[in-house]
């Protein structure tokens, strides 16, 4: 068993001496061992007859002594008895001493001395552990636990054992600390209190140090006093007020973590009445707000009712109590008494916030049948009660109450009368002036509440724009169809793709137009928002179009779109270039893919980019399909150099990035699924001093190890095997370099290479690596200036 905490006390004490030593020394000095005579027969067979005991009692030395005696086993010893004293030294070998002095000298310091020292080094952290815990105890007032009457100290074996006889007494706690009695509790459940006391104590310690409260601590009283509850229940006045006060400024602490407080609030108010507990003001406001976030609005409103003569009328709680019941009135659209209640607000004689009044104007303008006018009065009496202290958050907000309800009409006012500051008031106009009638006053507000994320107000200010015969422009629109198609949902997609193609089949009606003619073109036009009045469809409008589609893989429609493209007239750009071509590429039609990229970029001027090409590496027949057979294998190496040469061909496109990480292993794989090992050593070249790779490392293993998806090769026995020796072989030449560098004195000396440095050594170790893969082919450095002029990077 580990020591006791007493015995690890001890230990920590200077002077300590074993109990076993001291009951030894105690005793009277008993004789050398070649001295003892042994017990006669008699008393032998008397030991043997005696019944075995289960367990030896302890008896005190003097009564043993008198009944040793009685029974003639003790005789008289020679009073000159010369004793010997030895000291065992750590090496095992006996040193006799000189005598008790020298013994005193040995027992107090020396050797034994050092290992006590030892013992508290080894023992140092327990023992202040057990006196942290002695102090504390003596501090709580906690007694330590009592033996039983007849039960002796060896028989409390377990920890159950010593729960058990603390769970039975009757603990007294300090009044500093609350505690709930566990006399009346039924004994299975005493360590389901014990564990709610200890925690309770815990958070009254930390409060009463100044600490914060922390989530942990919330959660771990919550989760002690839900068990607990039930039993209590039965017993409500065993709980003391030290005890209740302290559960409501724990469960009831608001702060951003405890998401459940009105929940523990709606609990905790109900056991307080239970148990016959008066809850204050603040506590009795808390109770009827959390019975009303509950779902018992009616349980709520009519407690807020019968406290109107003592909450309602107290300095201290008037705010508070009429604010709470304009919150629920506003909630249950109980118009009638809300307005009241706001009135008797804002005519009372304590400050008052006019802020109240935007719950109210909240409900008036929702979709009630005539609340919109006096939504807007409501409002207008807000803005004169704040004066100058009104800002834009407070306009944002009224604007966003309309928007939701769809009263884009009252929402342009306030929006007007906020960017005019009060000087253009829309109310009583039919028409609205030049400076409000106009794309960029709309514009702005849109691409407000487009940054806002509003992006059903932003819809509905566009609806208004129409209505009042004012055409958008491009720019203002575009960026609310983005918005529109990010969210992902059907209703938002859908409005954005009307708005589009409304805006695309304008731009084709202007084409014909202005070529003179004039037939309609029917197959562009797929929504019911057509006809004049639209922005004119630019390039960012068929991007995003064309992106939507193309991540959606909805090949058709991109198709469709394209066919438009085609009639509105307009230059396409790399990046619609890219979506058309991914879109065919992931529609399964990668044969197409290098046909029409040639056909369009000489068509229509345009310079390809670095997604173009990923997408030509991927449209690849080796990298779409599983397999290749090997007799195309040539074919597709003609292929792979050809598109590499394009590549070169327009390598500035990559001299402001340098190539991506991505694209550079997609060129390498394609040659090494080939088997062109001399076209992927000039590819790697090229890549490094051409494109500007800027760091080759993330793909140096892969190269190595031969394989794009090194994790699934490497399930294997034999790719493990492989695997750790081409790792083995990457840490053996940087470590060899490593010592190199440091020896000329490149480097300091250290456990490893430089970042930088590093990156460099692994690209050059992929370099050596591919071209000892190529050192033994015949007539190697012939067949590699054929592959470097094949692929666009020697020119003899």
């Amino acid at each position: 068993m580990p020591p006791s905490k007493s015995l690890l006390l001890e230990i920590g004490s200077r002077d300590f001496i074993c109990r076993s030593c001291i009951s030894s020394l105690r005793r009277t000095a008993l004789p050398r061992r070649w001295e003892i005579r042994r017990a006669s027969q008699t008393a032998q067979a008397t030991q043997a007859a005696a019944p075995p005991r289960s367990k030896p009692q302890p008896v005190d030395d003097a009564e043993r002594l008198r009944t040793l005696k009685a029974l003639g086993l003790l005789k008289e010893q020679d009073k000159d008895v010369t004793v010997n004293y030895f000291d065992q030294g750590k090496d095992g070998k006996l040193r006799r001493l000189r005598g008790e002095e020298e013994f005193a000298d040995v027992l107090n310091g020396g050797d034994f001395e050092q290992d006590l020292k030892a013992m508290e080094e080894s023992f140092g952290h327990a023992t202040k552990f057990f006196d942290s815990v002695k102090v504390q105890d003596e501090e709580e007032g906690i007694d330590k636990p009592r033996r039983k009457p007849g039960v002796r100290e060896s028989e409390v074996d377990t920890e159950a054992d010593l729960m058990d006889d603390i769970l039975d007494e009757d603990e007294e706690y300090s009044s500093a600390l609350p505690s709930i009695s566990n006399k009346e509790v039924r004994p299975k459940l005493k360590p389901t209190i014990a564990e709610l006391n200890q925690r309770l104590q815990a958070a009254a310690r930390r409060l009463a140090s100044g600490k914060k409260i922390r989530e942990q601590t919330v959660r771990d009283v919550w989760s002690s006093y839900s068990r607990a509850r039930r039993e209590l229940a039965h017993t409500w006045h065993s709980v003391p007020t030290a005890v209740w006060d302290l559960l409501w400024n724990l469960l009831a602490v608001d702060k951003p973590f405890n998401t459940n407080r009105m929940h523990h609030i709606l609990i905790l108010s109900r056991d307080l009445g239970a148990a016959g507990y008066k809850l204050d003001d603040g506590q009795q406001l808390l109770a009827i707000e959390a019975m009303f976030l509950d779902g018992r609005a009616k349980e709520a409103i009519e407690s807020h009712r019968k406290s109107v003569t003592t909450l309602g009328a107290k300095p201290e709680t008037f705010l508070e109590y009429w604010q709470l019941g304009l919150r629920m009135y506003c909630l249950t659209a109980d118009l009638e008494r809300a307005e009241r209640v706001l009135n008797k607000l804002l005519d009372s004689p304590y400050p008052t916030d006019p802020r109240v009044m935007l719950a109210f104007i909240r409900v008036l303008a929702a979709k009630t049948p005539g609340t919109d006018e006096k939504a807007y009065k409501a409002y207008r009496r807000l803005r004169e009660l704040l004066g100058d202290s009104m800002v834009i958050e407070d306009y944002d907000e009224i604007i966003t109450y309309f928007l939701v309800a769809n009263r884009t009409e009252q929402a342009l006012w306030i929006f007007v009368e906020m960017m005019t500051r009060g000087s253009i008031v829309l109310r009583k106009r039919d028409k609205l002036p030049p400076s409000v009638a106009n794309p960029f006053f709309f514009g702005k507000w849109i691409k407000r509440l487009v940054l806002s994320g509003d992006t059903n107000g932003a819809y509905n200010v566009l609806v208004l724009m129409k209505q009042k015969g004012i055409s958008p422009r491009p720019m203002q629109i575009n960026p609310l169809i983005g918005s529109l198609l990010r969210t992902g949902t059907a209703d938002n997609v859908a409005r954005a793709e009307d708005i589009a193609w409304a805006m695309i089949n304008h731009r084709i009606q202007f084409v014909k137009r202005r070529e003179r003619e004039y037939s309609d073109p029917v197959e562009y036009i797929r929504f019911h928002l057509v006809g004049d009045g639209w922005a004119k469809a630019n390039l960012e409008t068929f991007s995003l179009l064309a992106e939507n589609y193309r991540e959606r893989g909805i090949h058709v429609k991109m198709e469709e779109l394209w066919e438009a493209f085609r009639g509105a007239a307009l230059a396409p750009d790399a990046f619609l270039l890219n979506q058309l071509l991914m879109s065919y590429l992931q529609a399964g039609q990668g044969t197409n893919v290098a046909r029409m990229c040639r056909n369009l970029t000489t068509e229509y001027k345009i310079e390809p980019d670095p997604w173009t090409f990923m997408t030509l590496w991927q449209a690849l027949p080796i990298n779409r399909q599983h397999r290749v057979r090997e007799s195309e294998l040539p074919g597709e190496l003609v292929k792979s150099r050809q598109l590499f040469a394009e590549m070169v061909a327009y390598a500035p496109a990559f001299q402001e990035e340098g190539m991506s990480i991505d694209l550079a292993k997609k060129i390498l794989h394609t040659f090494r699924l080939i088997g062109d090992k001399i076209g992927m050593l000039v590819a790697y070249r090229a890549i490094r001093q051409v494109f500007k790779l800027k760091n080759a490392e993330p793909m140096v293993l892969e190269m190595v190890y031969g394989a794009m998806d090194i994790e699934k090769s490497a399930r294997t026995h034999k790719g493990r095997q492989r695997l750790t020796l081409s790792a083995h072989r990457i840490e053996h030449y940087l470590s060899h370099r490593l010592q190199e560098l440091i020896k000329v004195g490149e480097v300091p000396a250290a456990d490893d290479l430089p970042p930088q440095v590093k990156t460099e050594e692994m690209s050059n170790f992929l370099e050596l690596h591919l071209e000892s893969e190529i050192a033994n082919i015949p007539d190697v450095e012939e067949l590699f200036k054929q592959a470097a002029q094949a692929m666009g990077v020697y020119h003899p």
